[in-house]
């Protein structure tokens, strides 16, 4: 796991249900982001893969013995700020999303250069994909 000095944690409505909700799957976090009429905008996601995790997914936590996984991309982020696993507000990709303890720093992450991609991982590697809970 990498050191931080910000935690990646669950959500006070996720404790205690996070192993049993993953039923053996691991949690990746991820990102897209693109250019649109010269800004760049993106959004972080979190979603429990049906197989392993892509191999260029780094661990970066566990949580309740649920291994949590992140595009190495996203360390410096991770390094700077911590996270919450959240319930989604919708059941995409499991039901799962990310909130940031300072989001002014999601700002920062999306103006350095390249970190521009269209497709997230667990959609581009062919290796390992998401399944709703």
């Amino acid at each position: 796991m990498i050191e931080k000095n910000a935690a990646v944690r669950d959500e006070r409505s996720l404790v205690g249900s996070v192993h049993g909700r993953a039923d053996g799957r691991s949690i990746l976090i991820d990102y897209y982001a693109t250019a649109r009429c010269n800004v760049v905008v993106g959004d972080l996601t979190a979603a429990f893969t049906v197989d392993r995790p892509p191999e260029q997914a780094i661990k970066v936590a566990e949580l309740e013995a649920v291994d949590v996984y992140a595009h190495p991309q996203l360390l410096p982020l991770l390094e700077r700020t911590g996270l919450s696993i959240i319930s989604a507000s919708w059941p995409h990709r499991g039901g799962l999303a990310v909130r940031l303890d300072e989001p002014a720093e999601w700002l920062l992450f999306l103006e350095r250069p390249g970190v521009r991609r269209r497709r997230d991982l667990l959609r581009s590697s062919g290796e390992a994909s998401t399944s709703p809970i």
